[in-house]
C-alpha cells in the first residue's frame, strides 16, 4: 500500500455554479454575500447648506489596518455564481436616502444655495483632512475591491449597487445601496445612498469612482442597456439549504429617480413562503410585489397569483404590463464586479510565492525537502520582515524587494488554525504601480509555516492544508469549513474569514504547492500496462449479466426505423438542372463589385473598372448588373427587386442609400448566394423570430432577428440611415420564411411511430417504514 495522496481535482464547489436552477436564465449574474440586518436606521435627507466640500486629488495616509470580514467575496477567477454558506435572519433592511453631488473639479449641492452650488478643490481637501477615519479607510476598502471582498456592481447605465463599508472596523457590511454617477453636460453628478454619505459627507465609494474614473469606470459609462423597472442583480444559496436563495432585487419609482429606488431582498425558498423585505417601505410594499412577480417570471414557476405560501397581505402599486414580466438581468458584459473594474489582480499567485511543500500526510518518499517545517505551536514573531529575495509584490509585474529604498511597517492578521492574531507586517511600495492602486512588495513568510495572501490577510499553512485535508476526505465545500471555522474563532473571540476569501487564498495557496508526479504509481511509472478509469461503469459484478443485459448497439425489433433522407438542393438559389448556379454567378459578380471600389485611378481620378452608367464599381470581366437580375428574377424575385434597386435603380437617393447601406447588402446578398444550407443561416428558432417579422416589421421584432446577423444589420442600418424598412428588404424576408419552411421541412421525418415509454407502477415506499433484513 503506497502512500495515498489527494488528486489534484478542485474541492466540491471550485466550479462557480454549484445549485444553479436549470431554468434560471444563463446570463443572469449572481453574487455572494450574506445580509445584514440592522433596524431603526432611517436618516433623513441632508439639507443643502451641508453639502460635501469640493475634492482635488485626495492625499491617502500609507496606514492600512487590512481588516476581514464574514462577507463573501466575488470569485476572482471570473465566476459571477457562487455558494455562500450563512444562518441568518431578515429582521429588518436601512433606508437611507442621502447622497453627493460630484463634479470632475468641483462639488454640486442638492438644491445648490451657494453661488452656483460649486467649491473649490482646495476645500474639499480641508474638508478630507476633517475626517481622517475615512481616508485611513479609503487604502483598506481599495485593497477589499481589488481582493473582490467589497463589491462595487454596476446595474444600469448610471447606476452602481455598492455594498457597504464599516469606516470604523475597516470592512464591508451586509447591506447594499445605491449609488448614481450621471453627467450634467460636462460635470459629473455622483450621488450615494450609504449612511457615510450622510453621517461624514464623503464616503469611500464616492472617493473610490473619482480615483478609478478614468481608468475603469469611462467606458462604463457609455455603455448602453436597456433598463426595466426591476433589476435583479444578486442570487445565491443560503447555507447549507439547498433550497434556500437570497435574492436581492433594485425597483425604480415611478418618477425614475434615485431617493426612489428601493433595495427588496429575498431569503427563501424559490416555490414561496421566504421572507420580503424593503428597504423604502416596511409593510404594504409595492417594490416587493413587483420584484416577486418578477422572481416568479424568470424562475418560471407561475405568476404572482400563484403563490400561497408567501405574504400576500403586501399591498401597494404594482408595476402592470411589459415591466412586469421582464427583468433587467445583471450579465457579465454590462456588470461591473471588482475584479472587472480594477482589471483585476493576478489571483493565480499571492504575495508568497515560493514553492511549498504538501502536508506531512500526503508527502511521499519522491517529494523533494525544500525547508524545514515551521512549528505550528511557535508564536508569531511582532514583525513579520522582509529579506532579499523571499519578498515581492502580488501585481502583474512581481517587483522584487530592494533593500536600498524605504520601507514601512503596516497591520495585519494572521488566521491560524484556532483563532486570530495581529500583527505588524514590513511592506515597500510598488516600484511599477501609481499610489492609488496601493500596491506594496510584501515578504513570503513561508519560513514562519504563514503564507501571506494580500500583506492584510496571512493564513498559516496548518489552516488551508486542513482545508485539504477535510475536502480530500469527505465532501467539504468552503462555505461548510469556512462556518465551522467562524464557531471556533467565534469561542475564541475573533472572526473568521468569509468562505469566498478563503476560496481566494486557498486556490492562491495550493497553486505554488510543490506537487511533482504525484500521480505517477512508483511501481508501473507513468505507462502502466493496465488501467481501470471507472471500475463501476465499466465493471460490472457477474450476478447482473442477466439475459437483459445488451450492448449499446443492440437494435430493438420495435425500434422506430428513421430512413436516411438527403437533402437535394438545400441553398436558398437552388440550381436547376445543366445550368451554371445563379448563386455562383451572384458571388463572382459581388466580389467584382468589391474588388472595383478597392481600386483607384491615379491622382484620384475615377476608380478602376467604374461604369458610370450604373454609378458603381465594376470590372470588365464581369457580366451585365442588368443581364444578372433577369435571371435572378427567375428563382428569387424578391431578391433580384432587392439587387435591382441596391445596383441598378437610378433614382435620386440611390447614391446616399448605396454609399451608406452599401457594406450591409453585400454582406446580406454573399451570405444567400452561398454554397451552405438555408438551416445554416436561419435555424428553426431563428426562422419562428423571422415569421413573426415577416408578419408584423417592427422595431421590436426586428431587434429578435440577432441569430441571422446579415440580416439584423442591414434591418438595423435602413432603420437608423434611412428612417424605415424598404419594401424590397422586406418581400426578402418574406422570401426566406418561405424557403427556409421549405429546407427545415425537407429535413424533417414525419409520421414517427412514438417511442414508447415506461410507466412505473411502483409505489415509493416510505424510508422510515423499510425494513433491513441482515442475513449470518
Amino acid at each position: 500500500m503506497y502512500p495515498y495522496r489527494r488528486a489534484s481535482t478542485p474541492p466540491p464547489n471550485k466550479q462557480s455554479y454549484p445549485g444553479r436552477p436549470s431554468n434560471l436564465p444563463e446570463g443572469l449574474g449572481v453574487y455572494p454575500g450574506r445580509l445584514h440586518t440592522r433596524e431603526n436606521d432611517w436618516l433623513r435627507t441632508p439639507s443643502p447648506q451641508k453639502a460635501t466640500k469640493p475634492r482635488k486629488r485626495i492625499r491617502h495616509s500609507g496606514r492600512n489596518r487590512g481588516g476581514t470580514s464574514n462577507l463573501s467575496a466575488l470569485d476572482a477567477r471570473g465566476s459571477v455564481e457562487q455558494c455562500a454558506a450563512r444562518d441568518r435572519e431578515l429582521a429588518g433592511f436601512s433606508n437611507i436616502d442621502n447622497g453627493r453631488l460630484w463634479d470632475n473639479d468641483t462639488v454640486m449641492h442638492d438644491l445648490g444655495e451657494e453661488e452656483d452650488g460649486l467649491m473649490d478643490m482646495g476645500e474639499l481637501d480641508r474638508q478630507a483632512e476633517k475626517q481622517p477615519e475615512v481616508m485611513e479607510s479609503l487604502e483598506a476598502y481599495i485593497e477589499m475591491v481589488t481582493s473582490g471582498c467589497a463589491k462595487y456592481i454596476q446595474i444600469s447605465k448610471t447606476i452602481y449597487a455598492v455594498q457597504g463599508w464599516n469606516v470604523r472596523e475597516q470592512e464591508p457590511t451586509d447591506d447594499f445601496y445605491h449609488l448614481e454617477a450621471r453627467m450634467v453636460g460636462d460635470r459629473l453628478r455622483l450621488v450615494c445612498l450609504c449612511p457615510e454619505a450622510k453621517k461624514d459627507r464623503v464616503c469611500v465609494h464616492q472617493l473610490y469612482y473619482l480615483d478609478f474614473r478614468d481608468e475603469m469606470f469611462r467606458d462604463k459609462e457609455r455603455l448602453w442597456f436597456t433598463e426595466k423597472k426591476v433589476t435583479m442583480f444578486w442570487r445565491q444559496r443560503m447555507g447549507m439549504d439547498q433550497g434556500v436563495w437570497l435574492t436581492r432585487f433594485s425597483v425604480t419609482s415611478d418618477t425614475g429617480d434615485l431617493n426612489g429606488r428601493a433595495m427588496v431582498v429575498y431569503e427563501g425558498p424559490d416555490a414561496g413562503g421566504g421572507h420580503w423585505k424593503c428597504s423604502k417601505d416596511k409593510v404594504k410594499c409595492g417594490h416587493v410585489r413587483s420584484a416577486r412577480a418578477v422572481l416568479r417570471t424568470v424562475l418560471g414557476i407561475g405568476s404572482d397569483e400563484d403563490s400561497s405560501n408567501e405574504d400576500e397581505d403586501i399591498e401597494g402599486e404594482s408595476y402592470e404590463g411589459e415591466d412586469k414580466m421582464f427583468a433587467t438581468l445583471v450579465t457579465i458584459s454590462n456588470i461591473s464586479p471588482v475584479g472587472d473594474l480594477t482589471g483585476g489582480r493576478d489571483h493565480e499567485t499571492a504575495i508568497s510565492f515560493l514553492p511549498i511543500m504538501p502536508p506531512k500526510w500526503a508527502f511521499l518518499p519522491t517529494d523533494s525537502v525544500l525547508y524545514v517545517r515551521a512549528d505550528p505551536t511557535a508564536e508569531i514573531p511582532p514583525t513579520i520582515g522582509m529579506h532579499v529575495g523571499q519578498a515581492r509584490g502580488s501585481c502583474l509585474s512581481h517587483p522584487e524587494f530592494d533593500p536600498n529604498r524605504e520601507t514601512t511597517t503596516r497591520p495585519c492578521k494572521v488566521y491560524t488554525y484556532t483563532s486570530c492574531v495581529s500583527r505588524l507586517i514590513e511592506v515597500q511600495r510598488c516600484p511599477t504601480c501609481p499610489p492609488r492602486r496601493h500596491c506594496f512588495i510584501g515578504p513570503d513568510p513561508r519560513a514562519l509555516g504563514i503564507f501571506n495572501y494580500n500583506n492584510s490577510v496571512l493564513f498559516s499553512h496548518e489552516l488551508l492544508d486542513e482545508y485539504t485535508n477535510r475536502s480530500g476526505t469527505s465532501e467539504t465545500p468552503f462555505a461548510a469549513f469556512a462556518q465551522c471555522s467562524s464557531r471556533v474563532f467565534e469561542g475564541r473571540g475573533s472572526k473568521f474569514v468569509g468562505e469566498d476569501l478563503l476560496r481566494e487564498a486557498w486556490f492562491a495557496y495550493v497553486s505554488i504547492q510543490r506537487l511533482t508526479k504525484d500521480m505517477m504509481c512508483p511501481r508501473c511509472g507513468d505507462h502502466p500496462e493496465n488501467m481501470i478509469f471507472d471500475g463501476v461503469t465499466l465493471g460490472f459484478h457477474k450476478k447482473h449479466l442477466t439475459d437483459s443485459l445488451k450492448p449499446p448497439t443492440f437494435v430493438e425489433t420495435t425500434a422506430p426505423l428513421r430512413r436516411r433522407k438527403y437533402p437535394i438542393k438545400p441553398q436558398w438559389l437552388p440550381c436547376r438542372t445543366n445550368e451554371k448556379p445563379i448563386r455562383e454567378r451572384l458571388r463572382v459578380w459581388i466580389k467584382a463589385q468589391r474588388s472595383g471600389s478597392q481600386s483607384k485611378g491615379k491622382g484620384g481620378a475615377t476608380p478602376v473598372g467604374r461604369d458610370p452608367m450604373l454609378g458603381h464599381d465594376n470590372i470588365a470581366t464581369t457580366e451585365n448588373a442588368t443581364m444578372l437580375v433577369n435571371d435572378l428574377q427567375r428563382e428569387a424575385p424578391e431578391l433580384a427587386a432587392l439587387v435591382k434597386r441596391i445596383f441598378t435603380d437610378g433614382s435620386s437617393d440611390r447614391s446616399t442609400l448605396f454609399g451608406k447601406l452599401r457594406k450591409r447588402y453585400i454582406t446580406l446578398i454573399e451570405q444567400l448566394a452561398a454554397e451552405e444550407s438555408t438551416v445554416q443561416m436561419v435555424n428553426s428558432p431563428a426562422l419562428e423570430c423571422l415569421k413573426t417579422f415577416a408578419a408584423s416589421p417592427t422595431e421590436r421584432n426586428g431587434s429578435a432577428l440577432v441569430d441571422v446577423p446579415a440580416l439584423f444589420t442591414a434591418l438595423e442600418g435602413e432603420l437608423s440611415i434611412i428612417g424605415g424598412y424598404t419594401p424590397e428588404l422586406l418581400e426578402v424576408c418574406k422570401w426566406m420564411v418561405r424557403r427556409a419552411e421549405e429546407v427545415l421541412n425537407g429535413l424533417k421525418e414525419t409520421d414517427l411511430t412514438p417511442i414508447p415509454t415506461i410507466q412505473s407502477t411502483e409505489q415509493e415506499e416510505d424510508w422510515r417504514e423499510v425494513r433491513i433484513q441482515m442475513t449470518p
